[in-house]
């Protein structure tokens, strides 16, 4: 099992970034206080929560008449 804070085979640790988790939306998290993570950590974890949440339903949210 590959370790959460390092990126996947074959990318850069400091050079590198995921094309899915992009390193400014990362800083915008971390200047908000929305996370703590390091930058390959947070990206390692999106990618969890997004395979676990894989085939569910989206949900949207109605607006006008309820």
């Amino acid at each position: 099992m590959q370790s959460a804070n390092v990126p996947p085979e074959g990318q850069n640790y400091w050079q590198d970034e995921d094309p899915d988790y992009p390193v400014a939306d990362w800083q915008t998290e971390v200047a908000n206080g929305d996370t703590r993570a390091g930058y390959w950590e947070w990206a390692n974890a999106g990618h969890r929560l997004d395979s676990d949440t894989e085939g569910e339903p989206e949900v949207k949210e109605q607006h006008g008449n309820l």
